[in-house]
């Protein structure tokens, strides 16, 4: 009785719903909250600040508004670094996956994501998409999840050679594809307010998982799915703020920078545009490696909206159509613009570089010094889009050639300018005394070669720093300082993968190799491409290698053509000296790339080059097939336009 007595008085506490989708602060505080936005009405009442709902937004903390651009100065604190300058410890990225609520497959498949792929393919920069987004997606977002779980089981099966078990690997990362992809379509019918988030989210998984299967058109599906998204979230809000999370818009921009630059269809930047804001440095520097990133990138997508507006021009100048800019359009005003842009942002980079070198060398320290490096060499690409963009426009009359002429040198010499910062940048990095001797620094003597018909002024020193940095860059890749970064955060078993999905030296090269002035500067990037046997998102440096070699085999052979056919009119032999480039009438135009649909798929080159007949269009457009499971191109034919 005296038991029934005591147990009957002990009072036994409910334990208290546990809520998903509460804002931080009642969530911290054990309160219901009533999901007001963009603050809850609870935190308001009661004068609280309202941390707002994780990767969903919201809230009213000055303070965490856009965290992927709340950078501090280089105390080693980039997105997703401690204050000690390493990466958040996989531990601590491991608190935030729901692990407890997956099966012992799928467990390990999430070990592997925090351990491997979400260490290696940001590269160089480390972002909050991965670091903080997809863990926190992950947890209340079934589609999140299971498309994390097969991204990391491909990433794993290619790095593991998996052969023996692919077929059960295959099936795995099939299921849980179908499941991500059904989830997702699920969340999307609800039109709730976190639908078209985790649509892009999800987006962003499918297109670097299928790059990693080799299924490039899917992926490029995907991609073009996204940046819908975007365009329609976009115009929704008439150039008003648009909640998107910053880590989102930062790798759909990177996705499509990528894109544009192997020539891929994936639409126009406007969107892009719209929605991310312009980063300005602070005080004549940048806060961090990611804050210059983030502005340099802003540029580009100025550059390809220009771009875009004088490209119908040029394709209208070699079949005389007639066509011109759209009214009010001054390319030569927005080019100035553009340029001055790049030498601000030039200087505030060097005042970074500055900055950097007067902290300890730790890993953070030389990964920022790798970054700025690499965002170099995109800017010397910028430069030259500029100047491909004012020689379309100065081949329609005399008065824009004129103009254009008084725009371009400022791109030429600016190039004097990167090469003397990037080789003082070289020999204060990290194990200056052992880095500086791999560097390549050789001064060149520029010869008056051919210029490509596509290009204004003396941009060969643009090209051949190019060259330079990413060789530079290959080097310092196998740096000690970033090795012992790469065995820290890859434990013992250091990931053997060559793919990341971040930007690296690939796309420059390719840039280089199809634009350059001179078949030397061409060779030479397709050499570095040889070497670099890796992929970058979109990249692959052994297909776009071949490509590039093929579209100077075909340059070679079309004016060889010519020049035996001159020969055997005149009656005169040809056996002189094959020049080191073919005239710029023989250079390929409009260079179209359509990648495999899968690893055993085929490769399209598409291109346009000036014909030896005398025709009314001496332009043609010709197709050259690739098949990737014999390794050759298989034809070559004329196509209709």
């Amino acid at each position: 009785m005296a038991q029934h007595c005591n147990s009957s008085l002990i009072r036994t506490r409910p334990d208290p719903r546990k809520v998903k989708t509460g804002c931080r602060t009642c969530k911290i505080r054990k309160k219901k909250c009533d999901e007001g936005r963009p603050s809850c009405q609870r935190c308001l009442s009661t004068g609280r600040v309202c941390d707002g709902y994780g990767v969903w937004g919201g809230g009213n903390n000055p303070f965490n508004q856009h965290p992927s651009s709340q950078i501090s100065l280089f105390t080693g604190k980039e997105p997703g670094l401690t204050s000690k300058g390493s990466l958040i410890s996989p531990t601590a990225a491991q608190k935030l996956f729901p692990l407890h609520l997956v099966s012992a497959d799928e467990h390990i498949c999430m070990e592997w994501f925090i351990h491997r792929t979400a260490t290696k393919l940001p590269g160089a920069f480390t972002s909050d998409f991965w670091t903080t987004l997809l863990p926190q997606a992950s947890y209340s977002e079934p589609a999140v999840l299971h498309a994390i779980i097969t991204l990391a089981s491909i990433h794993k099966r290619q790095v593991l050679d998996l052969t023996t078990c692919a077929d059960t690997s295959e099936l795995f990362a099939l299921q849980h594809y179908t499941r991500a992809t059904g989830d997702l379509r699920r969340k999307i019918e609800t039109r709730s307010r976190t639908s078209t988030q985790v649509a892009l989210i999800a987006c962003a998984i499918f297109v670097q998982l299928e790059y990693l299967r080799g299924c490039y058109q899917t992926a490029l599906t995907h991609l073009r799915h996204g940046l819908v998204l975007l365009e329609d979230q976009a115009h929704a809000n008439n150039g008003d703020h648009v909640n998107v999370e910053p880590g989102i818009l930062q790798i759909f921009t990177t996705m499509f920078i990528q894109a544009r630059l192997l020539g891929q269809d994936v639409g126009g930047p406007r969107a892009l545009l719209a929605l991310n804001q312009e980063v300005k440095p602070v005080d004549g520097t940048f806060q961090s490696a990611w804050h210059a990133r983030l502005s340099l990138e802003y540029t580009l997508l100025q550059v390809f909206d220009m771009h875009d507006q004088v490209q119908p021009s040029r394709r209208s100048s070699i079949s005389s159509s007639g066509h011109s800019c759209p009214p009010g359009f001054n390319v030569y005003e927005r080019s100035t613009h553009l340029l001055i842009e790049l030498d601000t942002w030039l200087a505030a980079c060097e005042m970074t570089v500055a900055q950097v070198r007067k902290l300890p060398r730790t890993i953070s320290s030389a990964l920022a010094l790798f970054g700025l490096r690499l965002l170099h060499v995109y800017r010397l690409v910028a430069c030259i889009m500029i100047a491909d963009c004012t020689s379309a426009m100065s081949s329609r009359s005399p008065t824009d050639s004129a103009t254009s002429s008084s725009i371009l040198p400022s791109s030429a010499a600016a190039v004097q300018s990167i090469s003397s910062s990037q080789e003082s940048s070289t020999n204060s990095s990290p194990n200056s005394s052992t880095t500086s001797d791999r560097c390549h620094n050789e001064q060149h003597s520029y010869s008056s070669q051919p210029q490509s018909p596509c290009l204004a002024g003396n941009t060969e020193p643009l090209f051949h720093a190019i060259n330079d940095q990413s060789r530079t860059l290959y080097k310092l890749a196998h740096n000690a300082t970033i090795e012992k970064y790469r065995s820290r955060h890859n434990s013992d078993n250091y990931s053997t993968s060559t793919s990341i999905a971040d930007m690296g030296w690939i796309a420059p090269l390719y840039f280089t190799a199809i634009n350059g002035p001179t078949t030397n500067i061409r060779r030479d990037a397709i050499d570095s491409l040889h070497c670099s046997l890796h992929r970058e998102g979109v990249f692959n440096a052994v297909l776009v290698a071949m490509v590039a070699e093929r579209v100077l085999e075909i340059e070679h052979n079309s004016h060889r053509t010519h020049r035996k056919s001159v020969a055997g009119e005149s009656g005169k032999s040809c056996h002189q000296a094959e020049v080191s480039s073919p005239p710029d009438k023989y250079r390929v135009t409009d260079v179209q790339v359509d990648l495999p649909e899968g690893p055993d798929g085929i490769l399209l080159l598409k291109y346009s080059i000036c014909s030896n007949d005398l025709g009314t269009d001496p332009w043609v457009k010709r197709q050259s097939v690739y098949d990737l499971r014999t390794s050759r191109w298989t034809s070559d034919c004329e196509i209709a336009i």
